[in-house]
């Protein structure tokens, strides 16, 4: 009778809890947004994040594929831009799953679109802003964070959670749907100003991490795991009476 491999039986198991790269669905945007030069570096961020697991759509009108994903981020779509009532239906009911859900605004030029996406986490369009603004409230988006600098008339909200001294970046819900209204921070234009780096950074780490699950394994594969290594010990104990 063959030794049985103590170690292929002990990776085999480890695979088996492996953790799963998450997937961002990306409702693609205009200039400043994924997949675009000027936003190169956010692009690549997010794509490590993920593991490269970003697909890309044109809206959110089919719930059933924005389902199969773990997040969703939604870009600006400039000035003209706007979401059907459907896609807020859609988004709206994504969100209440508890995944995350990141939506990319501007400044007043973008009123109605920032009071679209604003309206999904229950607040509204505010004053625009400019310059430093630092952090108030301390957790992984923020991590490491001092300060960002924002465009020359940012947008702002009221309502939610603010996580800066302008209400520039905000959570709603239950923390898990993030709005940023200034989507020059994560430009490439930026990356170098202040903390914008390592804030954009940590966004897209953000959308990624509360997507990661481990993989499920079915009791039937930990019973016949442990049957493998109580016949491991059986066959090394009957060997050691001989």
């Amino acid at each position: 009778m063959k030794k049985l491999n103590i170690s292929l039986l002990v990776s085999a198991l480890a695979l088996s809890t492996s953790v799963n790269s998450a997937s961002i669905l990306v409702s693609t945007g205009y200039t400043y947004a994924y997949g675009f030069s000027n936003w190169s570096n956010m692009t690549n961020a997010m794509d490590t994040a993920t593991g490269g697991n970003v697909d890309t759509t044109i809206n959110f009108e089919d719930l059933n594929l924005m389902l199969n994903y773990d997040a969703l981020w939604l870009d600006q779509r400039y000035t003209y831009g706007s979401l059907t009532s459907s896609e807020v239906s859609n988004i709206t009911t994504f969100a209440n799953t508890g995944r995350r859900v990141v939506m990319i605004g501007e400044n007043d030029s973008w009123l109605n679109w920032n009071n679209q996406i604003l309206g999904i986490g229950g607040g509204a369009s505010g004053a625009n802003a400019s310059g430093s603004i630092s952090t108030v409230v301390s957790n992984d988006i923020t991590n490491g964070v001092s300060s960002i600098h924002v465009g020359g008339s940012a947008g702002t909200a009221t309502g939610g959670t603010s996580l800066f001294s302008t209400n520039v970046v905000t959570l709603w819900g239950n923390d898990n749907v993030l709005t940023i209204l200034d989507s020059g921070i994560c430009s490439d234009g930026r990356w170098g100003t202040e903390d914008d780096a390592i804030f954009c950074g940590n966004v897209a780490n953000w959308a990624a991490a509360s997507t990661v699950s481990a993989v499920p394994v079915p009791a039937a594969f930990w019973l016949f795991g442990s049957g493998l290594i109580g016949l491991f010990g059986y066959a090394r104990h009957s060997r050691n009476n001989k």
